[in-house]
Protein backbone atom coordinates (compact mmCIF):
# COMPACT_ATOMS: atom_id res chain seq x y z
CA UNK A 1 0.00 0.00 0.00
CA UNK A 2 1.08 3.29 -0.88
CA UNK A 3 -0.65 5.29 2.19
CA UNK A 4 1.55 2.70 4.29
CA UNK A 5 4.47 3.07 2.39
CA UNK A 6 7.68 5.06 4.42
CA UNK A 7 7.88 7.48 1.64
CA UNK A 8 4.46 9.33 2.79
CA UNK A 9 4.92 10.82 6.38
CA UNK A 10 1.88 12.80 8.05
CA UNK A 11 1.43 14.73 11.15
CA UNK A 12 -1.10 17.00 12.93
CA UNK A 13 -0.42 19.92 11.48
CA UNK A 14 -1.28 18.46 7.84
CA UNK A 15 2.19 18.56 6.84
CA UNK A 16 2.64 16.01 4.39
CA UNK A 17 6.40 14.44 3.59
CA UNK A 18 6.97 12.46 -0.12
CA UNK A 19 10.17 11.88 -1.70
CA UNK A 20 9.73 14.99 -4.10
CA UNK A 21 7.90 17.29 -2.16
CA UNK A 22 6.57 18.51 1.43
CA UNK A 23 3.58 20.37 1.12
CA UNK A 24 2.03 22.26 4.05
CA UNK A 25 -1.53 22.56 3.73
CA UNK A 26 -4.19 24.27 6.31
CA UNK A 27 -7.52 26.14 5.80
CA UNK A 28 -6.00 29.13 4.51
CA UNK A 29 -2.38 28.59 3.94
CA UNK A 30 -0.51 26.74 1.78
CA UNK A 31 3.21 25.95 0.61
CA UNK A 32 5.40 23.55 -0.35
CA UNK A 33 9.46 22.79 -0.63
CA UNK A 34 11.09 20.19 -3.18
CA UNK A 35 13.53 17.63 -1.32
CA UNK A 36 17.05 17.39 -3.25
CA UNK A 37 15.55 14.73 -5.17
CA UNK A 38 12.46 16.42 -6.09
CA UNK A 39 15.16 19.60 -7.32
CA UNK A 40 16.07 16.64 -9.72
CA UNK A 41 12.49 15.62 -11.31
CA UNK A 42 11.66 17.70 -14.44
CA UNK A 43 8.35 16.99 -15.00
CA UNK A 44 8.06 18.21 -11.56
CA UNK A 45 9.97 21.51 -12.35
CA UNK A 46 7.59 21.53 -15.13
CA UNK A 47 4.33 21.49 -13.44
CA UNK A 48 5.29 24.33 -10.82
CA UNK A 49 6.19 26.47 -14.28
CA UNK A 50 2.34 25.64 -15.58
CA UNK A 51 1.68 27.18 -12.53
CA UNK A 52 3.51 29.83 -12.37
CA UNK A 53 1.44 32.98 -12.80
CA UNK A 54 3.35 35.94 -11.85
CA UNK A 55 6.55 34.88 -14.13
CA UNK A 56 5.89 38.53 -15.55
CA UNK A 57 6.44 40.01 -11.92
CA UNK A 58 9.80 41.40 -10.57
CA UNK A 59 10.60 39.54 -7.02
CA UNK A 60 9.36 42.18 -5.17
CA UNK A 61 5.84 42.38 -6.56
CA UNK A 62 4.83 38.64 -6.23
CA UNK A 63 3.11 38.38 -2.63
CA UNK A 64 2.48 35.67 0.26
CA UNK A 65 -0.98 35.19 -1.47
CA UNK A 66 0.24 34.68 -4.96
CA UNK A 67 2.66 32.17 -3.82
CA UNK A 68 0.00 30.58 -1.64
CA UNK A 69 -2.47 30.37 -4.66
CA UNK A 70 0.46 29.09 -7.01
CA UNK A 71 1.27 26.14 -4.25
CA UNK A 72 -2.71 25.29 -4.69
CA UNK A 73 -2.56 25.22 -8.27
CA UNK A 74 0.52 22.82 -8.16
CA UNK A 75 -0.79 20.40 -5.57
CA UNK A 76 -4.31 20.56 -7.21
CA UNK A 77 -2.69 19.31 -10.33
CA UNK A 78 -0.32 16.74 -8.29
CA UNK A 79 -3.38 15.27 -6.60
CA UNK A 80 -5.03 15.35 -9.61
CA UNK A 81 -2.99 13.27 -11.31
CA UNK A 82 -2.86 10.76 -8.38
CA UNK A 83 -6.72 10.59 -8.88
CA UNK A 84 -6.43 9.27 -12.43
CA UNK A 85 -3.60 6.87 -11.80
CA UNK A 86 -5.48 5.29 -9.07
CA UNK A 87 -7.67 3.02 -9.93
CA UNK A 88 -10.37 2.26 -6.95
CA UNK A 89 -13.31 5.08 -8.14
CA UNK A 90 -15.53 6.63 -5.23
CA UNK A 91 -18.75 8.02 -6.14
CA UNK A 92 -18.80 11.19 -3.53
CA UNK A 93 -15.49 12.19 -5.50
CA UNK A 94 -15.76 11.04 -9.38
CA UNK A 95 -15.05 14.41 -11.20
CA UNK A 96 -13.74 14.94 -15.09
CA UNK A 97 -10.48 16.33 -14.63
CA UNK A 98 -10.63 19.77 -16.56
CA UNK A 99 -7.01 21.34 -17.54
CA UNK A 100 -7.85 24.65 -19.31
CA UNK A 101 -5.67 28.05 -20.39
CA UNK A 102 -6.30 30.64 -18.14
CA UNK A 103 -3.53 33.10 -19.50
CA UNK A 104 -2.81 32.30 -23.23
CA UNK A 105 -4.64 34.76 -25.32
CA UNK A 106 -3.93 32.43 -28.01
CA UNK A 107 -4.89 28.58 -28.28
CA UNK A 108 -2.45 25.61 -27.11
CA UNK A 109 1.39 25.71 -26.31
CA UNK A 110 0.82 26.23 -22.44
CA UNK A 111 1.49 22.56 -21.31
CA UNK A 112 -1.90 20.80 -21.43
CA UNK A 113 -1.13 18.26 -23.59
CA UNK A 114 2.40 17.00 -22.11
CA UNK A 115 0.28 16.89 -19.23
CA UNK A 116 -1.96 14.54 -20.14
CA UNK A 117 0.52 12.28 -22.21
CA UNK A 118 2.70 11.70 -19.04
CA UNK A 119 -0.46 9.88 -17.71
CA UNK A 120 -1.24 8.29 -20.45
CA UNK A 121 2.48 6.68 -20.16
CA UNK A 122 1.32 4.95 -17.21
CA UNK A 123 -1.93 3.57 -17.61
CA UNK A 124 -3.95 2.84 -20.84
CA UNK A 125 -5.44 5.73 -22.21
CA UNK A 126 -7.88 6.58 -25.30
CA UNK A 127 -7.15 9.60 -27.31
CA UNK A 128 -10.58 11.27 -28.96
CA UNK A 129 -10.33 14.61 -30.51
CA UNK A 130 -12.60 17.05 -28.90
CA UNK A 131 -13.31 19.25 -31.85
CA UNK A 132 -14.59 16.34 -33.94
CA UNK A 133 -16.93 14.55 -31.41
CA UNK A 134 -20.49 13.98 -32.12
CA UNK A 135 -22.52 13.31 -29.14
CA UNK A 136 -24.88 12.21 -31.35
CA UNK A 137 -22.94 9.82 -32.35
CA UNK A 138 -24.13 6.09 -31.01
CA UNK A 139 -20.77 4.49 -31.54
CA UNK A 140 -18.22 7.28 -29.66
CA UNK A 141 -16.97 5.13 -27.63
CA UNK A 142 -16.83 2.19 -29.92
CA UNK A 143 -12.78 1.14 -29.57
CA UNK A 144 -13.02 1.68 -25.79
CA UNK A 145 -12.78 -1.71 -23.88
CA UNK A 146 -12.75 -3.17 -20.09
CA UNK A 147 -8.74 -2.54 -20.31
CA UNK A 148 -8.84 1.46 -20.92
CA UNK A 149 -8.23 3.30 -17.66
CA UNK A 150 -8.23 7.00 -18.95
CA UNK A 151 -10.40 8.94 -21.81
CA UNK A 152 -8.56 11.82 -22.98
CA UNK A 153 -11.10 14.13 -24.52
CA UNK A 154 -8.57 16.63 -26.17
CA UNK A 155 -9.58 19.94 -27.34
CA UNK A 156 -13.04 20.44 -26.29
CA UNK A 157 -14.62 23.66 -28.23
CA UNK A 158 -16.19 26.06 -25.64
CA UNK A 159 -19.79 25.24 -26.53
CA UNK A 160 -19.39 21.10 -25.58
CA UNK A 161 -22.53 20.27 -23.59
CA UNK A 162 -20.74 18.77 -20.12
CA UNK A 163 -23.60 17.25 -19.03
CA UNK A 164 -23.36 15.19 -21.60
CA UNK A 165 -20.58 13.12 -19.84
CA UNK A 166 -22.88 12.91 -16.63
CA UNK A 167 -23.35 9.28 -16.95
CA UNK A 168 -19.69 8.03 -17.59
CA UNK A 169 -18.30 10.14 -14.68
CA UNK A 170 -20.87 9.17 -12.13
CA UNK A 171 -22.11 5.45 -13.31
CA UNK A 172 -21.79 2.79 -15.50
CA UNK A 173 -20.34 2.90 -19.21
CA UNK A 174 -22.79 1.99 -22.24
CA UNK A 175 -20.98 1.14 -25.08
CA UNK A 176 -22.69 0.82 -28.31
CA UNK A 177 -20.34 -1.36 -30.56
CA UNK A 178 -20.61 -1.29 -34.49
CA UNK A 179 -21.96 -4.90 -35.29
CA UNK A 180 -22.11 -5.84 -31.55
CA UNK A 181 -24.37 -6.51 -28.67
CA UNK A 182 -24.39 -3.17 -26.10
CA UNK A 183 -21.42 -3.42 -23.70
CA UNK A 184 -20.85 -1.80 -20.56
CA UNK A 185 -18.60 -1.33 -18.43
CA UNK A 186 -19.62 -1.37 -14.28
CA UNK A 187 -18.75 2.19 -12.74
CA UNK A 188 -16.10 0.48 -10.23
CA UNK A 189 -14.00 -0.42 -14.17
CA UNK A 190 -14.90 2.52 -15.97
CA UNK A 191 -12.76 4.75 -17.08
CA UNK A 192 -11.75 8.32 -15.54
CA UNK A 193 -11.69 11.34 -18.15
CA UNK A 194 -9.16 14.03 -18.82
CA UNK A 195 -10.02 16.68 -21.23
CA UNK A 196 -7.96 19.48 -22.38
CA UNK A 197 -9.72 22.97 -23.91
CA UNK A 198 -8.97 26.66 -24.64
CA UNK A 199 -11.70 28.03 -23.00
CA UNK A 200 -13.85 27.36 -20.31
CA UNK A 201 -16.38 24.20 -20.46
CA UNK A 202 -19.90 25.73 -20.85
CA UNK A 203 -22.26 24.84 -18.03
CA UNK A 204 -23.15 26.18 -14.14
CA UNK A 205 -24.88 25.36 -11.17
CA UNK A 206 -24.54 22.52 -8.74
CA UNK A 207 -24.20 19.29 -11.11
CA UNK A 208 -21.45 20.52 -13.03
CA UNK A 209 -19.21 21.86 -10.13
CA UNK A 210 -19.48 18.75 -8.29
CA UNK A 211 -18.70 17.25 -11.57
CA UNK A 212 -15.56 18.87 -12.69
CA UNK A 213 -12.06 19.34 -11.47
CA UNK A 214 -10.45 22.16 -13.01
CA UNK A 215 -6.35 22.47 -13.54
CA UNK A 216 -5.37 25.99 -14.97
CA UNK A 217 -2.23 26.07 -17.02
CA UNK A 218 -0.26 29.76 -16.90
CA UNK A 219 1.04 31.38 -20.28
CA UNK A 220 4.74 30.31 -18.60
CA UNK A 221 4.82 27.86 -22.11
CA UNK A 222 3.98 29.75 -25.20
CA UNK A 223 4.66 29.87 -28.70
CA UNK A 224 7.89 31.35 -28.33
CA UNK A 225 8.95 29.70 -24.86
CA UNK A 226 8.36 25.69 -24.77
CA UNK A 227 9.74 23.28 -22.08
CA UNK A 228 12.51 22.00 -24.36
CA UNK A 229 14.09 25.82 -23.53
CA UNK A 230 14.23 24.97 -19.99
CA UNK A 231 15.34 21.51 -19.73
CA UNK A 232 17.11 20.59 -23.06
CA UNK A 233 15.13 17.87 -24.18
CA UNK A 234 11.91 16.63 -25.64
CA UNK A 235 10.17 15.02 -22.31
CA UNK A 236 9.36 11.79 -22.94
CA UNK A 237 11.17 10.77 -26.35
CA UNK A 238 14.67 12.33 -24.88
CA UNK A 239 14.57 11.00 -21.28
CA UNK A 240 16.89 8.51 -20.04
CA UNK A 241 16.61 5.95 -17.10
CA UNK A 242 17.38 8.96 -14.12
CA UNK A 243 14.75 10.76 -15.92
CA UNK A 244 12.38 8.00 -15.89
CA UNK A 245 12.90 7.01 -12.25
CA UNK A 246 11.96 10.00 -11.05
CA UNK A 247 9.06 10.19 -13.20
CA UNK A 248 7.39 6.73 -11.77
CA UNK A 249 8.37 8.85 -8.08
CA UNK A 250 6.32 11.81 -8.76
CA UNK A 251 3.32 9.05 -9.89
CA UNK A 252 4.08 7.95 -6.32
CA UNK A 253 4.25 10.79 -4.75
CA UNK A 254 0.91 11.91 -6.61
CA UNK A 255 -1.28 9.27 -5.61
CA UNK A 256 0.14 9.14 -2.14
CA UNK A 257 -0.47 13.37 -2.28
CA UNK A 258 -4.28 12.61 -3.89
CA UNK A 259 -4.78 9.79 -1.05
CA UNK A 260 -4.15 12.26 1.90
CA UNK A 261 -5.52 15.56 0.51
CA UNK A 262 -8.68 14.39 -1.89
CA UNK A 263 -9.74 16.65 -4.74
CA UNK A 264 -7.65 20.14 -4.26
CA UNK A 265 -10.38 22.60 -5.76
CA UNK A 266 -9.08 25.81 -7.10
CA UNK A 267 -12.34 27.43 -8.61
CA UNK A 268 -12.21 30.67 -6.74
CA UNK A 269 -8.19 31.03 -7.24
CA UNK A 270 -9.26 30.29 -11.24
CA UNK A 271 -11.65 33.00 -11.17
CA UNK A 272 -9.10 35.43 -9.41
CA UNK A 273 -6.81 34.47 -12.23
CA UNK A 274 -9.56 34.95 -15.19
CA UNK A 275 -10.70 38.28 -14.08
CA UNK A 276 -7.12 39.48 -14.12
CA UNK A 277 -6.39 38.01 -17.47
CA UNK A 278 -9.33 39.84 -18.66
CA UNK A 279 -9.74 43.30 -16.91
CA UNK A 280 -5.92 43.62 -16.44
CA UNK A 281 -3.25 43.39 -13.89
CA UNK A 282 -2.93 47.04 -13.44
CA UNK A 283 -6.71 47.57 -12.87
CA UNK A 284 -6.74 44.54 -10.24
CA UNK A 285 -3.77 46.18 -8.59
CA UNK A 286 -5.33 49.72 -8.27
CA UNK A 287 -8.79 48.20 -6.81
CA UNK A 288 -7.32 45.57 -4.56
CA UNK A 289 -6.00 49.04 -2.85
CA UNK A 290 -8.74 50.87 -3.26
CA UNK A 291 -10.79 48.36 -1.77
CA UNK A 292 -8.25 47.46 0.85
CA UNK A 293 -9.92 50.62 3.40
CA UNK A 294 -12.67 49.15 4.76
CA UNK A 295 -14.54 52.46 4.68
CA UNK A 296 -14.28 52.57 0.77
CA UNK A 297 -16.77 49.04 0.80
CA UNK A 298 -19.73 51.00 2.48
CA UNK A 299 -19.66 54.09 0.74
CA UNK A 300 -21.18 56.05 -2.21
CA UNK A 301 -19.22 58.42 -4.66
CA UNK A 302 -19.66 59.66 -8.30
CA UNK A 303 -18.24 57.93 -11.48
CA UNK A 304 -16.44 60.70 -12.24
CA UNK A 305 -14.93 61.07 -9.29
CA UNK A 306 -13.50 57.69 -8.83
CA UNK A 307 -12.27 57.45 -12.69
CA UNK A 308 -10.40 60.68 -11.30
CA UNK A 309 -8.58 58.83 -8.56
CA UNK A 310 -8.11 55.97 -10.63
CA UNK A 311 -5.87 57.81 -13.51
CA UNK A 312 -4.66 60.36 -10.61
CA UNK A 313 -2.34 58.02 -10.28
CA UNK A 314 -0.72 57.55 -13.15
CA UNK A 315 -2.42 59.70 -15.89
CA UNK A 316 -1.34 57.36 -18.86
CA UNK A 317 -4.05 55.12 -17.41
CA UNK A 318 -6.72 57.63 -19.62
CA UNK A 319 -4.92 56.26 -22.81
CA UNK A 320 -6.02 52.38 -22.35
CA UNK A 321 -9.14 52.78 -19.59
CA UNK A 322 -11.40 54.76 -21.28
CA UNK A 323 -14.60 56.29 -18.52
CA UNK A 324 -17.07 53.77 -20.43
CA UNK A 325 -14.34 50.74 -20.11
CA UNK A 326 -13.41 51.93 -16.44
CA UNK A 327 -16.90 50.95 -15.29
CA UNK A 328 -16.80 47.63 -17.20
CA UNK A 329 -13.82 46.58 -15.54
CA UNK A 330 -15.20 47.82 -12.27
CA UNK A 331 -18.15 45.83 -12.35
CA UNK A 332 -16.21 42.97 -12.98
CA UNK A 333 -13.88 43.56 -10.55
CA UNK A 334 -16.91 43.98 -8.04
CA UNK A 335 -18.43 40.14 -9.00
CA UNK A 336 -15.12 38.64 -8.86
CA UNK A 337 -14.60 39.55 -5.29
CA UNK A 338 -18.00 39.62 -3.79
CA UNK A 339 -18.40 43.19 -3.53
CA UNK A 340 -22.26 44.27 -4.43
CA UNK A 341 -21.96 47.51 -7.28
CA UNK A 342 -24.71 49.34 -7.58
CA UNK A 343 -25.72 52.68 -9.54
CA UNK A 344 -28.04 55.48 -9.78
CA UNK A 345 -28.94 58.84 -11.19
CA UNK A 346 -29.09 61.55 -9.06
CA UNK A 347 -29.81 65.13 -10.24
CA UNK A 348 -27.77 64.18 -13.55
CA UNK A 349 -24.95 62.18 -11.99
CA UNK A 350 -23.77 59.09 -11.58
CA UNK A 351 -23.30 57.54 -8.19
CA UNK A 352 -21.51 54.27 -7.63
CA UNK A 353 -22.62 52.45 -4.51
CA UNK A 354 -20.11 49.49 -3.06
CA UNK A 355 -21.01 47.00 -0.58
CA UNK A 356 -19.12 44.18 1.06
CA UNK A 357 -21.74 41.11 0.32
Amino acid sequence: SLVGSEMCIRDSENIMTTSLIQFHKTDNVCHYELTQEGKKCQFLQFLINTSNFTWRKIPEEITEEDKRQEASILLSKLCAIGYLIFQKKRPDVSRAVIATDYMNKEPGRSGKTLFVNFIAKFIQAEHITGRFIDINNAFIWNDLSSQTKLVVLDDLPENFEFDWLFPCINGDWVINRKGKQVDMIPYSYSPKIVITTFSEIAGKGVSVDYRKWELPFSDYYNASHSPIDDFGKCFFTDWDIEDWKYAYMLIADCVQLYLNYGPVLTQEILWESKIEVEIGMDFTSWADNYFSNPSYLNQTISRRKLYELFYKEDNARRKYVSYTVFKYKLAKYCNAKKIAFSTQISNGTELFSFSKV
